[in-house]
């Protein structure tokens, strides 16, 4: 399958960010071919409609969706008529040198998702607000300065918040969800060791707190315990790999940890309802 790159040398001078219009925007896909991105891509739909698959989620995007893509994650866009849309690109290092912070992206409930949640619904005014930020970001690239890439962190940050606070609303979850250091910290080392380590106490000696913490933390906020996020993570994996691979149910299991093939079975089936080859059947149709 293939990866698509972030391009730094598009503009004359180096720069971890790009937004354009859909139309104007060659390296956006448009076929039905699944392909990965390495960059993180927020995409805003002025007019029309597609259907967008990233990882194994589906979703109808049309005039004033917004949908969120982390790096790594496999997507396939079906453009129907007359669709256009506003694209924001960048790589994860872009924040970096502000914030200093590894984990400061998975800060947004829409990167990195833990239940699958990688769209939004703008309202009539919020779409207008977005609109008008989204303006001031592809102006800025017209007339590129020295001082540009602090201008179009600082804008793309402030985009980032007023989506996520909406984000956090239409999905009826806390605001002090979203800020949490520690869940803020597992939800990162989650999407790093899901597949090499499944031991709670390995991500609790990480956040240098107790098992028995980490729990009550993920219950709080998750409503489910560390392992069944785990267990959920792991599950959502095997989907993708279901999905976009040939690899066996049997090297699938083994490559996300899962030493007992039965287990795995087991586990699929009470999760999805189907069996693994079943639900591989089913979606390639």
């Amino acid at each position: 399958m293939k990866t698509f790159k972030f391009n730094r040398k598009k503009y004359a001078q180096e720069l971890l960010i790009d937004a354009a219009y859909l139309d104007d925007l060659s390296s956006f896909v448009r076929t039905d071919t699944p392909y990965i991105i390495d960059f993180y891509e927020i995409v805003i739909v002025l007019e029309g409609y597609a259907d967008v698959w990233i990882d194994q989620y589906k979703f109808h995007a049309t005039e004033g969706t917004v949908f969120f893509t982390s790096p790594h994650s496999v997507r396939r866009t079906v453009l129907k008529s007359n669709f256009k849309a506003i694209v924001v690109l960048f790589e994860p290092s872009f924040f970096l040198h502000l914030f200093q912070d590894s984990e400061f992206l998975h800060r947004f409930r829409f990167f990195h998702s833990t239940s699958g949640e990688m769209a939004l619904t703008l309202r009539t005014e919020q779409f207008k607000k977005v609109s008008s930020l989204l303006d001031d970001i592809l102006n800025e690239f017209t007339d590129l300065k020295m001082d540009s890439e602090h201008c179009l962190r600082a804008m793309t940050y402030q985009l980032l918040v007023i989506l996520n606070r909406w984000f956090i609303e239409e999905k009826g979850q806390k605001q002090e969800e979203s800020s949490t250091s520690h869940v803020t910290k597992f939800r990162a080392l989650l999407e790093r060791h899901f597949a090499s380590d499944s031991n709670v106490s390995f991500y609790a000696s990480a956040l240098s707190i107790s098992n028995n913490y980490l729990n009550v933390i993920c219950k709080r906020h998750f409503g489910k315990s560390v392992k069944s996020l785990l267990e959920e993570r792991r599950l959502r994996e095997a989907c993708k790999l279901l999905m976009y691979t040939s690899k066996s149910v049997k090297a699938i299991a083994f490559s996300l940890g899962y030493n007992d093939y039965s287990y795995f079975c087991r586990r699929f089936k009470q999760a999805f309802l189907v069996t693994a080859i079943e639900y591989r059947k089913q979606m390639l149709k």
